[in-house]
């Protein structure tokens, strides 16, 4: 009976021992510029007119997503959700984005049609979102808040929200994601 318990309790031992060198990161993968794999981070969300002069038929918003680690970035989608101040319209759009290499970036355009030239309202734009048969998106990054979990280690700074209002103001206006920097 007493082996029994001692090899229950080595055996816990190993698999808490084992777990827990999974779930610290690499200290080398926390060091600016050392991540391990690809990292997507939104670097900027920009609003421009569409139209020329006095034909304006829109906004267009531009979100560039840039890969900061140091592996190739497969193909993911993008999307760019939106929330209306004024009037409550909510909606989404999604775009594919091609694979992406190390430090590389990739801009991507969203069409507002159907605006007066005045945007008040939220702009949130996600890299990498979840699609179907991939709940987590479809890249495995390499996040500096690495703490693992079933599918790997989160990675929380793929998206970027501005709050925005254009009244008054001339186009283009670019937020700089400071996530990015």
């Amino acid at each position: 009976m007493t082996s029994v318990k001692i090899t229950a309790v080595s055996l816990c031992a190993v698999v808490c021992l084992a777990s827990l060198g999974l779930a610290v990161p690499d200290a080398a993968a926390q060091e600016i510029g050392q991540l391990k794999g690809p990292d997507l981070v939104v670097e900027h969300i920009a609003l421009h007119a569409m139209g020329a002069g006095r034909e304006f038929t829109g906004l267009r918003v531009t979100v560039r997503v840039r890969n900061r680690g140091n592996g190739a970035a497969a193909g993911c989608t993008v999307a760019l959700y939106v929330l209306e101040g004024a009037s409550g319209n909510q909606g989404h759009q999604t775009k594919t984005m091609m694979a992406t290499g190390a430090g590389g970036s990739r801009d991507l355009h969203f069409d507002l049609g159907g605006t007066t030239g005045v945007f008040q309202g939220m702009l949130t734009a996600v890299a990498d979102i979840p699609v179907t048969a991939h709940p987590a998106g479809k890249i495995k990054e390499g996040s500096p808040l690495a703490v693992s979990g079933p599918g790997g280690p989160p990675d929380l700074n793929n998206g970027f929200t501005v709050i925005a209002d254009t009244t008054g103001l001339n186009l283009p206006i670019v937020w700089k994601n400071p996530a990015a920097q």
